[in-house]
């Protein structure tokens, strides 16, 4: 049986361990919801993106930003029936001049970078015309030139160790799932894992902390100082000052 003592020195240390509750709670995350992330493989081949979970891929995923006539998508009846102009015709003349003859840069970024027509990929480019000129410039054509998924994929996709990918998100990228207290930005495209395939990563869900983990955490935050504050008023009536002074003869 412990001396009265060892007792009292165990009781202090539980007291300190219960003012100090809040601070050591805090990592345990009790009264914060729960974000969790999930990553899907994507492939391409036979002239399709292929997800691996299509149930986690919306409409607004971001390939759709970079490749026109995904899917058949209504809204872009527009921009297809462009392209499939352009890709019989081969070119379309703008009024557009550019100083050297050859491929250039477009003169605004584009709205998609690849359209896919027919089961076939293929990249916008802009040609200045030899052909053509007018006062020593040379006239943009717009054109398609024909590439692979693969590239397309490579090209669009970002490292999953880039800066910008948050911790969270790389983990549901590498291993499938990843959960976090806070809501972290997804990347808006595909992230690129090192072994050369590709993942895109969504939140696809958010819970709020159990009644359980809320009790919890209202007694580490409430309860357990009152109850240390209550152990020390308990010890110090158990505490004995005794003074000793200078006994003068």
């Amino acid at each position: 049986m412990p001396s009265p003592f060892r007792r009292d020195v165990g009781l202090a240390l539980l007291a300190l361990g219960l003012l100090a509750a809040p601070l050591w709670s805090l990592p345990l995350h009790l009264d914060e919801p729960t974000y969790r992330y999930e990553g899907t493989a994507v492939t391409a081949g036979n002239g399709s993106i292929d997800y691996a979970d299509s149930d986690m891929v919306s409409h607004e995923t971001p390939l759709r930003d970079e490749i026109a006539c995904m899917d058949g998508i209504p809204w872009e009846v527009r921009p297809c029936a462009f392209e499939r102009l352009l890709l019989e015709n081969r070119t379309v003349p703008t009024d557009i001049y550019y100083g050297s003859a050859g491929r250039v840069r477009p003169p605004v970024d584009d709205r998609y970078r690849y359209v896919l027509l027919n089961g076939s990929v293929y990249e916008t480019t802009y040609i200045a015309n030899e052909s053509v000129q007018r006062h020593g410039d040379y006239r943009i054509d717009l054109a398609l030139e024909r590439t692979t998924l693969e590239q397309v994929l490579q090209d669009v996709s970002r490292s999953v160790t880039a800066e910008e990918v948050s911790p969270t998100v790389a983990e549901a990228a590498q291993s499938g799932d990843a959960r976090s207290h806070r809501e972290v930005e997804s990347p808006d495209t595909l992230l690129r894992l090192e072994d050369g395939t590709f993942q895109y990563v969504t939140l696809t869900e958010e819970s709020d902390p159990s009644l359980a983990a809320r009790s919890l955490d209202f007694l580490l935050t409430y309860f357990a100082p009152l109850l240390g504050l209550a152990l020390l008023g308990y010890l110090s009536r158990r505490v004995e000052v005794t003074y000793v002074g200078d006994k003068r003869q």
